[in-house]
């Protein structure tokens, strides 16, 4: 049974992450996806007595430390896995505790749990054990992420520019990655010479790809050395909002965001609808109110500006997130939903918010079906 839990679980959990628009050609071809089945067989593969259980363990914290905080599946809660991830850990800890990808997933876990320096304590234990290089530049590429999250810009340079060098995934995302670690600690010139240096996409143009080419060209405008130094540090924020990790960083980091978005915001103008969305992100932590602002605002601008046509589309869903978390506002919340699955084509990351706006119209479907069985 636990193979036949393993595959099965594994399938109907893939197919449920799918976009609704390829849900439809998989229930064509005859499949449901159910994720709580899918979970539920993972589970009890778990439990089993041979090689499966572990694979079955590894795959649910990549679910619950991976995917439901990148893809927002819980709405703003991006801790939601944390206590299943914890459970999974102790579970493991006496066979498998030491093992590089179970030391790799308690950095994840100490990561959303904004414990970044114990994260990045577990990343390098995982990346000293892997026996793999892949998994060593995992490791790094994790350990990046979170001095990014620090703004420690120079450790997050060094990690990302080694990568750089070294991964064979994506050089582009990684140099454009350095590029903006170095310009966000003032060295322009090292910056612009790494934006004019980005590999070009090889064969299948991702929507990262599109990403990249068109922030790099964005950033290679010609700006004194202050003004280029802030606009590296929004294009770095801007990232965090999009891999959701926002909520991970530490609050004296948030306070520095706002104050640089809020600048950005007055003194680079083509970037005051992205710096309105991340001041979103980050008060959607501590205050509400100021989120909803900043969000009606940056849906107001985003609507104009064509460069970054997400930020219309995900100010949409963020101001939906939040009125479908109240009871007299989810009539709104739930039309907001529908403007930005329906209105909205051809933005960065499109397939990304469209899981995201499905999960969120499956959740207040699901709070309309219990209030109406009280």
């Amino acid at each position: 049974m636990g193979s036949v839990s393993l595959g099965y679980g594994l399938f109907q959990l893939t197919v449920s992450l799918l976009p609704a628009k390829f849900v439809k050609v998989v229930q064509l071809l005859g499949f449901q996806s159910d994720r709580s089945a899918a979970l539920a067989a993972l589970m009890f593969c778990r439990t089993s007595r041979d090689m499966r259980a572990p694979l079955a363990s590894l795959a649910l914290l990549w679910y619950h430390s991976v995917v439901r905080p990148l893809l927002s599946l819980d709405g703003r809660a991006v801790s939601a896995g944390v206590a299943v991830c914890h459970q999974l850990l102790r579970e493991t800890e006496g066979r498998y505790g030491q093992a590089a990808l179970f030391q790799f997933f308690r950095g994840r876990l100490l990561r959303l749990e904004s414990d970044l320096p114990g994260a990045i304590g577990a990343y390098e234990v995982a990346a000293s054990q892997g026996q793999q290089g892949e998994v060593r530049l995992l490791c790094l590429h994790e350990i990046g992420w979170c001095r990014l999250l620090q703004l420690d810009w120079v450790e997050a340079f060094v990690a990302f520019s080694e990568l750089a060098e070294q991964s064979r995934w994506s050089k582009a995302f990684y140099q454009y990655l350095s590029a903006l670690c170095t310009g966000a600690s003032g060295d322009i010139t090292l910056a612009s010479a790494l934006l004019k240096d980005i590999p070009p996409p090889g064969r299948g143009r991702s929507e990262l790809d599109t990403f990249l080419e068109s922030r790099a060209a964005a950033l290679r405008e010609p700006r004194a050395p202050p003004a280029a130094q802030l606009a590296c540090r929004l294009h770095a924020y801007e990232l965090l909002y999009l891999w959701n990790a926002l909520p991970s960083c530490p609050q004296d980091v948030w306070k520095a965001v706002v104050e640089d978005c809020e600048r950005g915001a007055l003194e680079l103008p083509p970037l005051a609808a992205v710096a309105h969305l991340v001041c979103g992100g980050v008060f959607d932590n501590t205050c509400l109110r100021e989120a909803e602002r900043h969000y009606i605002r940056a849906l107001h601008l985003g609507k104009d500006d064509s460069r970054r046509a997400y930020v219309a589309p995900h100010a949409s869903y963020e101001l939906a997130a939040m009125y479908c978390a109240q009871a007299k506002r989810r009539a709104e919340g739930r039309a907001l939903l529908l403007s930005a699955r329906d209105d909205y084509k051809d933005y960065d990351f499109e397939s990304r918010l469209a899981v995201r706006i499905q999960a969120a119209l499956k959740r207040l479907e699901k709070t309309g079906r219990e209030q109406k069985s009280k």
